[in-house]
């Protein structure tokens, strides 16, 4: 189960990593909206590795939970305990989230609104005047 789950974690991962890097310009842009993506996952990671889910209050929790990315380690604390029940909440979780991230790349690839997508984050370069 747990390499269900990493396996699932790393195709969703990969999936909303193109998703959002279509949108850019060239490869350095693209790295840097997906590094903000990291830093939104290693934060609630080392969360739970350095403390118990139960341990946070309860909407802390509920945020925990509804972050994908953070089934797999939870699951893999819980597995030492024998507690299965949220691994497989984990599992349907993250087949939805990747299943629908899929279907939205899918339709976002096969339509033309590919060609004329662009997302900068930089400031518009001012043209040098003669």
């Amino acid at each position: 189960m747990i390499l269900a789950l990493v396996f699932l974690t790393l195709a969703f991962a990969t999936s909303l990593a193109i998703v959002i890097g279509v949108f850019c310009e060239d490869v350095r842009s693209a790295q840097a909206v997906v590094g903000y993506l990291i830093i939104s996952i290693i934060i609630p990671t080392f969360m739970l590795l350095f403390s118990d889910l139960q341990s946070f209050s309860t909407p802390i929790q509920v945020g925990l939970l509804l972050f994908p990315f953070s089934y797999a380690t939870i699951f893999s604390k819980m597995a030492f305990t024998g507690d299965y029940a949220i691994g497989m909440l984990g599992l349907g979780y993250l087949v939805l989230w990747t299943v629908l991230i899929l279907c939205i790349g899918s339709r976002l690839f096969s339509s033309e609104k590919i060609l004329t997508a662009k997302f900068t984050l930089s400031r518009k370069k001012k043209q040098r005047q003669e």
